[in-house]
């Protein structure tokens, strides 16, 4: 899955929304309005009701679709000869599927040593708690945060993920690695209320497929888009996206990239929503759709508001260690890390917000 490279900040005039429902953030392009996607001489085509537009296969790397879109019958010849991706999620923003165009770089040998790792007990369970002791450190980062401005619980519930984070390192096996993860994330939601200010966003419980208030909504479309962000780097490098270590590798198509994401989430996702909730950049009653016995979805311009936000903090720079880096680059740095321990045997430790 060849995929978007994005280098941009908030102020990038690329970034900005075209006609058509087109947006582009570096090489990736996403779609949220309905059309029809075609091959018109050496360039992609979408056309709609607002007209045509076109995408430079030269500086396409992605194409993201969250609407119905139709294709012509010689579109992903093209986009394969282009080694273009296509990442597909439906109206609603659940994920439907990857075309990958076939020159990838999966390598016999690296496989060999990502199995191997996967079917080492102790090996396995050292990594997927390197990744989930970076998940929970950035999921209080979070608390830690807002405690700092906030009147709540946020020193108690601190101090019950400081606990929990002791319990993970005694963890035997992965599913109680698993089992402790839960108890935490359900700590952290429990938080949601205190750092949310709207109460049209009031949070009971985390509900999927389909979610069942806006909230719900925000969270589900939020992860998926980064599942499918860090699968683009992923299939940049030779390592399996099958292969999980968190994860278990069973019937699914992808594990290794819901592994990375979990590390993320807190500071990409949710970060982004409380900030567009905080800031009343998003309405509970404007912005989502209510589909009968299928939940709550964003809406079109509710979409639009959260990629837009999605990407900004994607691409924020920030500096630390006398180096700026953007969450783009710390998850390609993550996968990295990954790559050099299944090739190397090289010591993983999970990046950590602030240190």
């Amino acid at each position: 899955m060849k995929n978007c490279v994005l280098n941009h900040t908030s102020s990038d005039k690329r970034a900005k929304w075209q006609r058509g429902g087109i947006r582009r953030v570096g090489n990736a392009y996403s779609i949220i309005t309905d059309g029809i996607l075609s091959r018109q001489d050496y360039n992609i085509l979408f056309e709609n009701i607002s007209g045509k537009r076109f995408i430079p296969k030269e500086t396409a790397e992605s194409v993201n679709i969250y609407s119905d879109v139709s294709f012509s019958s010689d579109f992903f010849r093209f986009m394969d000869n282009s080694g273009i991706s296509v990442n597909l999620f439906d109206k609603y923003g659940r994920y439907n599927g990857t075309f990958l165009p076939s020159d990838n770089k999966n390598s016999g040998k690296t496989l060999i040593k990502q199995a191997a790792l996967y079917l080492d007990e102790g090996k396995r369970l050292e990594t997927a708690r390197g990744i989930e002791l970076a998940a929970l450190h950035n999921l209080r980062a979070n608390l830690k945060y807002y405690g700092r401005r906030k009147e709540g619980r946020f020193s108690e519930a601190v101090d019950i993920f400081d606990d929990i984070f002791e319990d993970m390192k005694k963890a035997k096996d992965i599913n109680n690695l698993m089992l402790k993860e839960a108890k935490a994330r359900r700590l952290y939601y429990s938080m949601f209320n205190e750092i949310i200010t709207d109460k049209a966003f009031a949070f009971t419980a985390r509900t999927k497929r389909p979610p069942k208030d806006p909230i719900n909504a925000l969270i589900s479309f939020g992860n998926v888009w980064l599942y499918s962000r860090v699968a683009s780097e992923i299939a940049k490098t030779s390592l399996d996206m099958r292969i999980g270590i968190l994860h278990a590798t069973c019937d699914r198509g992808e594990s290794l990239n819901l592994d990375i994401a979990e590390i993320f989430k807190p500071l990409i996702v949710d970060r982004s929503i409380f900030t567009l909730i905080n800031k009343g950049m998003i309405d509970a009653d404007r912005h989502f759709r209510k589909v009968d016995n299928e939940g709550i979805y964003l809406g079109f311009e509710g979409k639009r508001i959260f990629l837009q936000e999605l990407e900004s903090k994607l691409n924020l720079a920030q500096v630390s260690g006398g180096r700026s880096m953007t969450y783009l680059s710390r998850i390609k740095e993550e996968i990295g890390k990954i790559n050099r321990l299944v090739a190397e045997g090289k010591e993983y430790r999970g990046y950590r917000y602030g240190g």
